[in-house]
């Protein structure tokens, strides 16, 4: 009996210890599931963390990016704002006149001379040559188109004393420089020359295309244009205009002798011009109606297309 007795508290005891073990192991478990639990939340929360911050960024740079594309699109727009001021300021010379040619305009309205349609004043057009190669042009810086005439424009906005004109045959003070500059050109030629200042007690002496002969060869091809389209025979009067505002410093000495109908006129200020075109409508016959005036202006516009 006693041994019996021994047997069945070895078994609880046994028991006992089996349901301790066991207890502890499922506390170690769940520790174990707490702490992954514990793991998987803070991740989950770090996970949501990241996405928020990845989210702000994605928002962040999808308002950088409309940022930068609107400094692009302003950035573009001043670009071409800066190309137009460009373009129209890239001779300021030509953009003086242009401002000169529409005051003239409304003071030629305002004293009866022409009516609005009247007028035709067309900016840097460019012609063709009479052979018509399109690879050979010749820019004209304002053309005019008037009832008694059309009249093209060159401006040249030279600082300096502009000697105009001159020639080996007839002034021979200028003769060394004539040699030196111009060896190979005809007694007869006339040249233009520019003096200016550049250093104190220095003068530099320049040489260009004498801007007669250019206008006068474009009148020229100009003219042919306007007979074949028109079926009229016109004359095409070309203007050499030294805009730069004279002082002691800058002014134009003009020493050519030509004077016929087809030789450029040489003016040097608006009031030389506004005379000039007073002079033209209130003296010289009209040669142009309206139409024909627009069918010039078509012409000149349909070849710079």
């Amino acid at each position: 009996m006693d041994i019996l007795l021994l047997v069945l508290l070895l078994l609880v005891s046994l028991y006992c210890i089996k349901l301790y073990k066991d207890s502890l192991k499922t506390r170690e478990i769940n520790k174990a599931f707490e702490q992954v639990s514990a793991t998987l939340e803070a991740e989950s929360i770090e996970k949501s963390r990241l996405a928020n911050e990845v989210n702000n960024l994605s928002n962040k740079n999808e308002e950088f990016e409309h940022v930068i594309l609107r400094q692009q699109e302003e950035l573009e727009s001043s670009k071409n704002y800066l190309k137009y001021l460009h373009n129209k300021l890239q001779n300021r010379g030509e953009f003086i006149t242009s401002q000169i040619m529409y005051e003239i305009k409304e003071s030629l309205i305002r004293e009866n001379l022409i009516n609005t349609n009247d007028i035709f004043i067309l900016e840097n057009v460019y012609i063709y040559n009479s052979k018509k190669e399109r690879n050979n042009v010749r820019q004209i810086d304002h053309l005019i188109l008037i009832p008694t005439g059309v009249y093209v424009i060159e401006t040249k906005y030279w600082r300096g004393k502009i000697i105009h004109g001159i020639s080996k045959e007839k002034n021979k003070e200028y003769l060394p420089i004539l040699e030196s500059m111009f060896p190979e050109s005809k007694k007869e030629a006339e040249q233009t020359i520019v003096l200016t200042n550049e250093e104190k007690n220095k003068v530099s002496i320049s040489s260009y295309d004498n801007p007669a002969t250019q206008v006068a060869k474009t009148a020229i091809d100009l003219k042919k244009i306007i007979d074949l389209n028109l079926n009229k025979k016109v004359l095409v009067q070309g203007i050499v205009y030294f805009g730069y505002p004279t002082d002691n410093e800058n002014y134009v000495l003009n020493y050519t002798s030509k004077s016929d109908g087809i030789y450029p006129k040489i003016f040097i200020s608006k009031d030389d011009i506004e005379g000039f075109f007073i002079n033209e409508l209130s003296n010289r016959k009209k040669v142009f109606t309206n139409d024909e005036l627009a069918r010039i202006n078509n012409i000149i516009e349909n070849i710079n297309r």
